[in-house]
């Protein structure tokens, strides 16, 4: 009788725990959603012709995106910041030096214009452009 009474607790737990989950997953997404609260979502941006939604970065209070093109860039101009943040790419970067792809963290910056930055990463210059929200 006692064996029967373990088993069928134990049944009773295993049941238990598979329909909640122990709840470590949901604990998890709320205080990842609370730390980004106020974030807007890539897939929220829209699409752009001109550069990739989906590897962005926050330079100077301007949003960029990879440019859809190869430059050849000799460089010689001096560093004027590092993208030193990173955010889960499923977020638009939205504080100074932040980027959602972490092959960017930290990257050099170069060469800023109007509409235009130049990071330094994995040893090559590439071109960002200004995403317009």
């Amino acid at each position: 009788m006692k064996k029967k009474n373990i088993i069928l607790c134990l049944i009773m737990l295993i049941t238990l725990f598979s329909i909640t989950g122990c709840g470590f997953t949901k604990k998890e997404k709320s205080s990842e959603n609370n730390k980004y609260d106020g974030y807007e979502l890539v897939t929220d941006l829209g699409k752009v012709d001109y550069a990739s939604i989906e590897v962005l970065v926050m330079f100077d209070g301007v949003l960029y995106g990879k440019a859809n093109v190869v430059i050849d860039y000799a460089g010689g101009t001096q560093k004027i910041g590092v993208i030193d943040k990173l955010i889960p790419n499923k977020y638009v970067p939205k504080l100074d030096n932040e980027t959602n792809t972490k092959e960017l963290l930290n990257a050099e910056v170069y060469d800023k214009s109007e509409k235009n930055i130049i990071l330094k990463y994995d040893n090559d210059y590439v071109l960002f452009v200004k995403i317009d929200k």
